[in-house]
């Protein structure tokens, strides 16, 4: 069974890629920090930092599905940060 779609806000889906973007970048940023913690030695605080990671990949999952359900592309190659000009 395919999956349905809804047509939605274009500023809507503009909104959600801004979203995912945002949360792709500190994902990255959460899984250099969690190696780079855990090389020096320091777990406990490693450990809180991937689980932010995951948190972070979870909800950059949420906004694909978002994005798509409404119509638009989730890549994230499609957009420009808000704040560059």
């Amino acid at each position: 069974m395919a999956e349905q779609t809804f047509p939605g806000d274009p500023e809507v889906i503009k909104t959600l890629q801004f979203a995912m973007q945002a949360e792709a970048q500190m994902n990255l940023q959460y899984r250099m920090d969690w190696r780079s913690l855990k090389f020096m030695g320091i777990k406990k605080t490693a450990k809180k930092i991937k689980k932010l990671g995951d948190l972070s990949h979870w909800i950059m999952a949420k906004a694909s599905s978002r994005i798509m359900f409404l119509g638009g592309k989730p890549a994230l190659e499609t957009l420009q940060y808000a704040y560059s000009s």
